[in-house]
Formats: structure tokens, sequence, C-alpha cells
């Protein structure tokens, strides 16, 4: 089959209908008032926000996400914009994010200076969607934590450090200079979308330095690290709000403060190498930044819960800072009504706190749970599958008391004395490259400053095609294929008889049932299921896709056939009906040998896990009358 020209499917999709707004203005930075108060222009801003763990991959179209699994049938960016479109009616404003790839396959920095244009694109793209929202986006420039985009991986590329002891980073000169130019790239990155600067982004609410800085039993070393990096910070941005981004500890110097950490007696925290008043007593930080985890301190106490955030906000009040509760999240462990109750108790608390605050006049402005979960996205092994520990979806009972919580802090948003000193956005006027659209259907064509760059509508998911069909970016354009054995114009597409036939004409002996040599591996033909198209080289860099070989998006033993048939020389495969992939084959042995069950590790969380069995599917030269579809689905 060939690619059909104009019946090109670039027929009327709407994935790509203009987004609905939060209203809030895109021509002011977010800045503080002379109450205290966040303000946008002439308004106060108070918010209620979420984060949202892999936004830059999302925006990068990775085929594979490694927190919440991407749904079935969607692209990394249709998921983005959908959380974003949900977000906005439902009243959130503000989204949390890291400022990089958080796994090796999607780094953003990938040796010193070096910098992944992709994932970069990620970060533009997931800014802009942002900005056509109205929503503002909270920045983590670096991590304490995981294998990238932290301070472990900068200490290892350091030329200076005197160990590798995580502990050595906030003090090694080395790992200071790295962290600086990965600043500098960051801020001074401009927007490929919309020409705009990041430092020069009113999209952009503010920066983290970090994420959750730890170092145990050397508080001196970070309070050195903040107060060298928040002067750079603002020599390179003076228009966004800086903050720490840490998690609020206290000291064992402030025994009374003390007292409110979690597991007060004999606490742990008071190791970490934070001090929440001395920390954010640093010339040009604009806001403090708590976090609140219940279960991972081992503190789940609704009286613990109360106590670190009003101890939070009688601090943050003596600093004369505004307060940001920047990450909260209550476990859910086996999604029964009983513990989403037991989360609704904590988020209750927490939004209570945080709005008597705001109301009162006192320097709680905000917070952001952990995290959304739109439909069919499924948690990491390491938090049990389903919704994770902490994924919360709008049919949630906890979903209610986030819009509720959001609609009162929608309705602080009064007059703000900032009004005649509020900081304007110059930015550059975005460019309408409507004409270039295909068929007048948003999200096709080309795109960017001068409209110019050409829009992959494939791995944007704004193509339309058939979930049956094949999409092929070209120039300015896409087509769709309904896959071999299927028939319609590439938007709809039905199966034949073809589709039974070529299921038969494979057999296999079973669960765990391997060809002795599975022959070599068939690179995995674009126009067959079980293809998208991979932007970031994760298909090629990840072991269990073998340089591209195997199928990297879910798919059936049925549809495994299909993409057989479809490639030159295949005459084989191995499925694996747990991962949902396939590898395809040419000249396996006939012998069948007994195959093991593949034990299977979590990228996030390195928690190990069985992931099923694969089993071999061998052509025959005629299509075995016995084995009907139904049957060969017998052995998944």
């Amino acid at each position: 089959m060939t690619f059909c020209g104009v019946c090109l499917v670039l027929l009327a999709i709407q994935n790509g209908a203009a987004a609905a707004s939060t209203g809030i203005s895109d021509d002011y930075f977010v800045s503080i008032d002379r109450d205290g108060d966040f303000a946008n222009g002439c308004t106060k801003f108070f918010f209620s926000g979420w984060n949202q763990w892999e936004a830059v991959e999302m925006g990068a179209g990775a085929p594979v996400l490694h927190g919440p699994s991407l749904p079935p049938n969607m692209t990394s960016p249709q998921l983005l914009r959908e959380i974003m479109d949900q977000a906005v009616s439902s009243g959130l404003t503000v989204m949390r994010a890291m400022a990089f790839g958080v796994s090796p396959e999607y780094a953003l920095e990938t040796s010193p200076g070096q910098y992944s244009e992709t994932i970069f694109r990620g970060m533009d793209y997931m800014l802009d969607q942002a900005r056509q929202r109205g929503i503002k986006v909270l920045l983590a420039l670096v991590n304490n934590w995981g294998r990238t985009g932290g301070v472990d991986e900068m200490l290892g590329w350091s030329s200076t450090k005197p160990d590798s002891i995580h502990e050595s980073y906030f003090s090694d000169p080395g790992s200071r200079q790295i962290y600086k130019q990965r600043a500098s790239a960051v801020l001074g990155r401009i927007n490929v979308y919309n020409g705009r600067r990041y430092s020069e982004d009113p999209t952009i609410l503010g920066w983290n330095l970090i994420n959750e800085p730890r170092c145990f039993q050397c508080p001196d070393a970070i309070q050195s690290w903040i107060q060298e990096m928040v002067p750079y910070l603002k020599s390179l941005d003076g228009n966004h709000l800086l903050s720490i981004g840490e998690e609020g500890f206290y000291s064992s110097q402030d025994p009374a403060r003390a007292r409110s950490d979690p597991q007060s007696n004999g606490s742990w925290a008071l190791t970490e190498g934070q001090d929440f008043l001395f920390n954010h007593n640093v010339s040009g930080l604009d806001f403090a930044t708590m976090h609140s985890w219940v279960d991972n301190w081992l503190d789940a106490n609704e009286d613990f819960l109360r106590t670190w955030i009003r101890q939070h906000i009688a601090d943050a009040a003596f600093l004369k800072l505004p307060l940001v509760l920047e990450e909260h999240g209550k476990w859910v462990k086996d999604g029964t009504s009983a513990t989403q109750q037991l989360r609704d108790q904590f988020y209750s608390i927490v939004y209570q706190e945080v709005e008597a605050s705001a109301k009162s006049g006192g320097p709680m402005k905000g917070a952001a749970f952990w995290q959304y979960y739109a439909e069919g996205q499924i948690g990491p092994a390491g938090e049990g599958w389903a919704s994770g520990l902490y994924g919360v979806r709008r049919q949630d009972s906890t979903w209610g008391l986030v819009q509720n919580h959001a609609s009162v802090m929608k309705g602080l948003n009064t007059w703000s004395s900032s009004c005649n000193t509020a900081k304007s956005a110059r930015t550059p006027a975005v460019k309408d490259c409507s004409s270039t659209r295909v068929n007048g259907t948003a999200g096709t064509g080309y795109e960017g400053p001068n409209c110019d760059i050409d829009i992959d509508e494939c791995v944007r998911g704004t193509a339309g095609c058939a979930s049956s069909a094949a999409c092929r970016n070209t120039p300015g354009g896409f087509t769709c294929q309904c896959f071999m054995g299927y028939t319609g114009n590439g938007t709809s597409c039905m199966a034949t008889s073809d589709v039974g036939r070529t299921a038969n004409s494979y057999v296999s002996s079973g669960t765990a049932q391997l060809a002795c040599n599975e022959g070599s591996n068939v690179l995995y033909p674009p126009t067959a299921p079980g293809f998208r198209h991979d932007p970031t080289n994760y298909t090629d860099s990840s072991p269990s896709l073998k340089g591209g070989f195997g199928s990297n998006f879910n798919t059936s033993a049925i549809e495994c056939a299909v993409a057989c048939q479809t490639a030159s020389s295949c005459n084989a495969f191995s499925y694996n009906p747990f991962l949902q992939q396939c590898f395809l084959k040419a000249d396996p042995s006939s012998d069948i040998c007994q195959g093991q069950t593949t034990t299977c590790q979590d990228a996030q969380y390195g928690t190990k896990y069985s992931c099923g069995q694969w089993q071999t599917y061998l052509r025959q030269s005629a299509p075995a009358a016995s084995l009907q579809p139904a049957a060969f689905g017998r052995h998944l």
C-alpha cells in the first residue's frame, strides 16, 4: 500500500480546537505588591495549582513515560494539552514542573554544557501551551533527587569533586560552576515557538533554585550555596520571582521550631541541612517554600499537618515573605473509598489552612498538589500501579475539594495596590500562522516566529488518524494510511478478513514458549501497529527496545502479526502480553524452549517487579484452519 496524498485525512479534527483560558493577563510578570501579595498587573494573584511530573518529556513527544503512563492511543503532547485543559476547566492556574527531563533517556543536559535540542523544545512547547491557556508555570532548575537533572549527576561531572558523596555537591566549586552554566542556558533560552526568552516570559511565575535540597549534617554548605546562587540567578533574570524550593525543615539550632518537624522526637529532619528561617533570610529571595509529605515523612497525623503549616505561616510572616506550599499529597494505597476519604481529610486540612491565611492577610499565596492523573493513566510499579500513591483523578472525591479550593482562591483576586508599579512584560507578539494550517485545523502546518517550523502532527496528536492507521509527517502536513488488512481513508479504518487470515498464519506453543534461537531482529516498520515516531531517540537508547527493533507503543498479539506481515523478511515475532510489546524476528529455529518470567525495573523508583513472559509466534506457510482469531488470543 502507498500513502495517499489528498485522501489525506486532512479532515476536520477537533484535537486542535481553541484552548480554554484562565483569563490571567499575559501582559505582566507576577510580582509582589505593597500588601505582600502576589499580583498580576492590577490584580492580586492567589492561586490553586498542581505538580506535573514529566511535563517537559510530554512536550517533547516522549513515546514512554516513567511516572504515570501514557493513556492508550494518545501521544505525550496530546496528554499535556488534555491535562492543561482539564486543569483550566477546574479553576487551577499554576503548574509546577521540573525544568529538565527526569529520566536518562530524556536528559536535557547530556554532559556539561551539552543540551538536547529536542528536550529543550519540549520545555518550549510546554511553556507555549501554558501561555495559550493563561497558566503560570513554576519551574525547578535542578533536583536533589534522581539520576538525571540533579545534584549527583552534576557532582559526577565535576573536575574538582573531592569524592562522589552527595553532600560534597553543595561546597564543590566545579559543581557550583556546572549549576551556573545550566541556569544560564535555561534562563537564556529563546522559545522556538513564540520567540520569548525564558527570562522575559511572563508565563513563568518564578524559579526554584533546586527541588528539595538536602545535605546530611552540613547546614552551612546549603546556606553558603543558597547565598551564592541567589544573586547569580538575579543577575540573569530580574523579572521573575525567585525561591529555594525546599521542604522547610527546621534545625536543632532552633529547638522551639524544631518541635514542628515531622517525627519531632528525635527527628531525622534535624540532620537534613535545612533551616527554613535561616535559609530564607537571604536578600534576593522573593518568596518562601514548603512541602508536605505526611506519609513519606512517617508522620501521617492531622495534628502534625496543621502545626507544620501554621509554623511556616508564622515564620514567613516574620520574614515578610509570601509563602507557597509547592507540594502536598496523601497516599491512596489500594484505591478503596476508605483510603480516599482519608486523603480527603488531609487535603481538607491543607486547603483550610491555606485559605484561612490568604483570607486574613497572611503570607500564604497558594498550594499545588501532587499530582493529576488523566483518564487512562496508570501509576508506576513503585507506586502500586492503578492511580499510584498520589495520583488524583477527576472522578475521585478529592477532585471536588480541589475545585472548591480553586474557586475560593480565585475569589480573593481583587484589585492590587501594585497597579501603578507592576512590571510590564515586553514580549514579542506571537505570529499568527493559521494560514499554514491543513484544512484550517489548529495544530497543523507550520509554527514559530517566522511560521517556518514544521509541525509534526503525528507526534503532536493533531493529525486525526484512526487508531488502526499509520501517521506519517510531511513538510507542512501529514498522511494517514490504514494498516495492512484494514480498509478506509485513514481517519476511519475497518478490519477486513485479511486480519483474521494473518492471525491464523502464526502459531504459538503457549505462554513462555520461546524459539530456542529467536533469530535476528527485524526493524519495526513505521506503517504497522505498535510503531510511534520518537523525536527523543528513546527508542534507540532504551535497552528494552534494542535500538528501535521493538514496538514502542502498546500493541496486541494480533497487531504484532499484522506488523510482521508488513515487514520484509519477518517470519516470526516474540510477544509479551504483560508489556504489550513485541519484537519482529527473521528465521528463528522451530525448536521451542521454556522461557522465564521477565524481571523489570521501575525507571522512577528502581523497584523490581515481574513483568510477564515472552512467547514466540511462528509463521506457517499456510494459515491453520484450526486457529481462528479467538483461539489465537487464547495464549495471550
